[in-house]
């Protein structure tokens, strides 16, 4: 079984979800913070044990297989060559493909599937994100 795995990290917590290529949820995890500019090292070892914890629950469920790639909306992400960082960390890791994105971004293109506006994210920190295509 081939899946992919999404990750959603922020100032408070991480949550990730694995799912297979029928679009079923296969796996579930969630750690601490994910927010990369509050501590780089601790918020990349949340995001690695939510990854870890989707692992184990596929397995649990009687499931193998292999993640084709891990896609992430990381609070944070934009400052310090994070993105690189956490891309080349995972990579190592997992040895799959790395997405990498602000979560901002990813809120956008959920909430409003390609089309332009603004969405606005109010949790532990708070950020807003615009589109104009014109």
């Amino acid at each position: 079984m081939e899946y992919i795995i999404g990750v959603d990290g922020g100032g408070t917590k991480t949550k990730a979800v694995a799912y297979n290529l029928e679009d079923k949820e296969i796996g579930k995890g969630r750690s601490g913070f994910g927010n990369l500019l509050l501590d780089f090292n601790k918020a990349a070892a949340h995001i690695i044990n939510a990854i870890e914890q989707c692992a184990i629950s596929i397995k649990a469920d009687g499931g193998q297989g292999k993640c084709l790639a891990i896609y992430l909306g990381l609070a944070g992400i934009e400052a310090n060559n994070n993105i690189e960082k956490i891309k080349t960390l995972l990579k190592e890791k997992f040895h799959c493909q790395i997405l990498a994105f602000h979560d901002s971004q990813l809120a956008h293109a959920a909430i409003l599937k390609g089309e332009d506006g603004i969405i606005t994210i109010s949790g532990t920190g708070s950020v807003s994100y615009g589109l104009y295509t014109g």
